[in-house]
């Protein structure tokens, strides 16, 4: 391109800018308002604006800031005003919706030039762009998505991603005093808007429709993200986009249909009658413990309200108080609600201040991030990215609000190792490298591409996730190098961060990967993915799909240790298990096809949701997810922290199913990544969590049951409060059904370890009732439940001696088809033809495996003794003898 016909391309694209500006110019807030005066962050603040005014609202991602804003009959443009001068954050009524970004223009208008340069700069000027948080870039990054220059417009549509975000429109996650705004009002409303709402017209239809069935899955995103532009005309290409085969189309598709939905009586105006709480009937309150938690609401009103010599005293207490609780409850109050200078230093200090054993430093992080963003954020947080916080990873929120100067630090994570407890050390990579592909960039793809090699299976698996996550062309070529890992981990991660990509070398190597590929895992991913990047033209991959669905779990060991002539009935070592955080009481599960064990939460003495695996072909442990208590980071939903959850695979959904667990308290935030009594499950292949299921209606109390166990066959979930009228959980909708069991007793107490099982080769629920949390002598024994017959009757077996494990260790031998209770004592099977228990192995362990698991693959069971893994086959069979769980072939 010459000087002259470059010069008259940057003078229609800034006129066509300017026209687009004018049909954009900024209404004036003229209203008289009431407004509670207290501390609000961004989202609040937007959200009780816009209700003020009768308006939906909108807001950049990735800006934070609270401000003490409010009064009687207050002009709304002078809270907004106030609200800027204290935050940063500019509040503009535009198209009709009222709009929270950092505006720019200088700034943006000279990015804004730049992204009309070809190769490097131009995407340089995209990435910027998405990072600025000024909305106002959503017109120019619009025409960039639709040009064709296809690394340009894949950076601008990560930019438009980054600007609009990922999360759902869950208030709940932002607004957390309830006792403030009621749970119910923030449930039902559907005041946010998607950002795009602001800025009609960025591109006709035929051009967003191009861009809704391109290969390249940024661009069919952004044009989900794209059709509030058009107004009524988008609704139907958002409807459509709303089931497109891609995951992540989908996700943004039904995000933009927010668009067009409206409150029942419309965008009413809200006037609340202010009556401000009592500050010292509040503090009061919050002194009076019992078991152990403050008085539910006086915190949040004291950190929300008080004055500056309130909040003072509050911090002051946070810090000195003798009781441990009061302390941790009085830091979930101000880092989720107070603001200012008091509370940014008493956030800077907590974060330095260590307590072992209580989720200290993640609420003063956490604090600083719901202050800071940017570079300043960056600035603040770096330092303290290397102090032992179990509970909070940091830098996932330092790559959401810190954006490009967050890389360095977090390149500098990677490899530092922290201590986990009395655990083995890990590095931080399993965290910082997804997050510095969040950040990312073309720097970000120059950075985690060696990382694959690593033998850190959680740094790696993390490195290519970080490579998915920036979206670009350029990250194509390491992840196709990726599905030729010796690890099918790796190659499986790979597969799926290509379908997030897409594009034709996405579609041409995952082709050509399942030519040569042997393993479930990975040829399940990649089939669904193919699938997902509406590349299934043949029959291969339908045949292929075909057979997959089929119950071919067989055992094929890869890993060489479990070879046909193992030794027997006894346990052989195989090394440490891992944890971010800590083990006692976890769960555990292992997915029958894929080969994978996977441990959900734990305590002892850190109540977490960290969600480890290991692999039992490689022998190697890894982070599937970190214990991220706050929920502001990933796009899903899964349980929170805790122990003694319940969690089983089912072979019908081939998913997990996890519920939330004992202890989950909800400090600051993380109660509102998945609410109480609620169930999720999670694709290991796909690797993707989703729910909000319920768990069970027998117990009303916050904690859920303590165990699950699936039945195969019909696909339901059972928990530990079975009875007359037992409910199940149906793994095909997520709904629960009440099924009678004539003869059953009623069991329903909670926090009970009775070894339980399913049975495929009959079809019944093996329940075992021991003596630790029943009196009535007469229930004591095994119980057997068949479902088809709606019948329950007390087994000849009885009960065995022992110790019962906490964890369950009743576990059904797929290969053997035999029912195996693992006890301290020795081995059992259950004789079904006898009704009878049969001791097979003698050997006496100091205590009990936690939890057991079996692995068809590899003919073993696995299982987990504090610590440690270890490994145990009952008894050999031959190669490729198939695994039964009475599914249909």
């Amino acid at each position: 391109m010459n000087k002259n016909s470059f010069t008259i391309t940057v003078i229609c694209f800034l006129f066509s800018l300017c026209t687009t500006s004018s049909l954009l110019a900024q209404e004036k807030l003229k209203q008289q308002i009431t407004l509670e005066k207290r501390w609000w962050n961004q989202h609040h603040f937007g959200w009780r604006l816009a209700r003020s005014l009768g308006k939906p609202f909108a807001i950049v991602d990735g800006i934070s800031g609270r401000a003490r804003v409010g009064g009687t009959n207050v002009g709304a443009q002078d809270l907004t005003d106030s609200f800027e001068k204290q935050t940063g954050i500019k509040s503009e009524l535009i198209n009709g919706v009222l709009l929270l970004h950092r505006p720019n223009q200088s700034k943006r208008l000279l990015l804004e030039k730049e992204l009309l340069k070809e190769g490097l700069v131009g995407q340089e000027a995209a990435w910027n762009l998405g990072w600025l948080k000024d909305a106002r870039a959503i017109p120019a990054l619009a025409k960039t998505i639709a040009g064709k220059d296809i690394s340009k417009a894949l950076a601008a549509a990560q930019a438009l991603k980054r600007l609009e975000g990922e999360e759902d429109f869950n208030l709940q996650r932002w607004i957390l005093a309830f006792t403030i705004e009621p749970k119910k009002k923030l449930k039902n409303d559907l005041f946010q808007r998607p950002l795009t709402a602001c800025f009609p017209k960025c591109l006709s239809i035929d051009e967003i429709n191009g861009l809704s069935i391109s290969s390249w899955i940024p661009l069919r995103e952004a044009a989900a993200r794209l059709c509030p532009t058009l107004g009524e005309s988008g609704l139907e290409l958002a409807k459509t986009l709303s089931k497109d085969p891609s995951f992540w189309v989908r996700q943004a598709a039904q995000r933009s249909l927010r668009a067009w939905k409206k409150p029942t009586k419309g965008f009413e105006v809200y006037a609340p009658k202010l009556s401000m709480p009592d500050m010292a009937l509040n503090f009061n309150l919050f002194m009076k413990v019992g078991d152990r938690v403050a008085e539910r609401g006086s915190g949040e009103l004291l950190a929300a309200f008080g004055s500056d010599e309130d909040l003072k005293k509050f911090i002051d207490l946070a810090f000195n108080h003798k009781n441990i609780h009061l302390k941790l409850r009085a830091w979930a109050a101000i880092t989720a609600n107070s603001g200012g200078p008091l509370a940014l230093e008493a956030f800077k200090t907590y974060s330095n201040t260590q307590i072992r054993g209580f989720r200290n430093m993640a609420a003063g992080s956490y604090g600083l991030c719901m202050l800071l963003d940017g570079e300043t954020l960056t600035k603040a947080l770096t330092p303290r990215l290397k102090k032992p916080v179990w509970s909070l990873s940091a830098e996932l929120l330092l790559a959401r609000y810190g954006g490009p100067s967050a890389i360095n630090p977090l390149k500098g994570n990677i490899h530092w190792k922290w201590f986990s407890y009395d655990y083995p050390k890990i590095e931080r990579g399993y965290v910082a490298a997804v997050a510095i592909g969040y950040v990312g960039g073309l720097k970000s793809i120059d950075i985690l591409s060696p990382l694959l090699k690593l033998d850190d299976l959680s740094t790696a698996i993390s490195a290519v996730r970080g490579l998915g996550e920036t979206g670009l062309g350029k990250a194509v070529q390491p992840l196709v190098e990726g599905l030729k890992n010796t690890n099918r981990i790796i190659r499986n991660r790979s597969v799926l961060a290509l379908g997030k990509i897409g594009g034709d070398d996405s579609i041409k190597a995952i082709k050509n990967l399942l030519k040569v590929e042997k393993e479930y895992l990975v040829l399940k991913a990649a089939v669904e993915t193919l699938k997902e990047l509406k590349a299934d033209d043949g029959t291969f991959i339908g045949n292929l799909q075909l057979a997959l669905n089929k119950n071919n779990a067989v055992y094929n060991p890869v890993n060489s240790l479990f070879k046909s002539n193992l030794e027997e009935k006894k346990w052989i070592k195989l090394g440490n298990a891992i944890t971010v955080s800590s083990i006692g009481e976890t769960r555990a599960a292992m997915d029958y096809f894929s080969g994978v064990w996977l441990r959900y939460g734990g305590c002892t003495p850190y109540y977490n949701n960290e969600c480890v695996g290991f692999d039992v072909a490689s022998g190697k442990s890894f982070i599937v997810r970190p214990p991220e208590n706050l929920g502001l980071f990933y796009n899903e939903s899964r349980a929170y922290q805790g122990c003694s959850r319940s969690m089983a695979f089912d072979a019908k959904s081939r998913n997990f199913w996890i519920n939330h667990a004992v202890g989950g308290s909800g400090l600051p935030a993380n109660g509102y990544i998945m609410p109480r009594k609620k169930a999720c499950e999670y694709d290991f292949v796909m690797d993707r969590f989703k729910g909000f299921y319920e768990v069970s209606i027998e117990r009303r109390g916050g904690e859920g049951p303590t165990w699950y166990v699936a039945d195969h066959r019909r696909g339901q979930i059972y928990c530990e409060w079975m009875g007359p009228k037992t409910d199940v959980l149906n793994t095909h909708d997520g709904h629960l059904v009440k099924l009678p069991f004539s003869g059953a007793p009623k069991l329903s107490r909670n926090y009970n370890h009775d070894p339980v099982a399913y049975d495929p080769v009959t079809g019944y629920i093996l329940r075992t009732v021991n003596k630790n949390k029943y009196k009535d002598q007469s229930l004591f024994g095994l119980w057997i439940f068949d479902p088809s017959k709606k019948k329950a009757w007390k087994s000849k077996a009885g009960l065995l001696p022992g110790v019962t494990p906490p964890g369950n260790t009743f576990v059904y031998d797929s290969l053997n088809k035999r029912m195996v209770l693992f006890l301290a004592n020795g081995v059992w099977i259950y004789e079904r033809e006898k009704d009878a228990w049969k001791q097979v192995s003698d050997l006496k362990l100091k205590r009990p495996p936690y939890a057991v698991n079996f692995d068809p693959q590899h003919n073993v069971f696995i299982g987990l003794f504090g610590r440690k893994l270890s490994a145990f086959r009952l008894k050999n069979v031959a190669l490729k003898t198939k695994s039964f769980y009475g599914l249909k072939e």
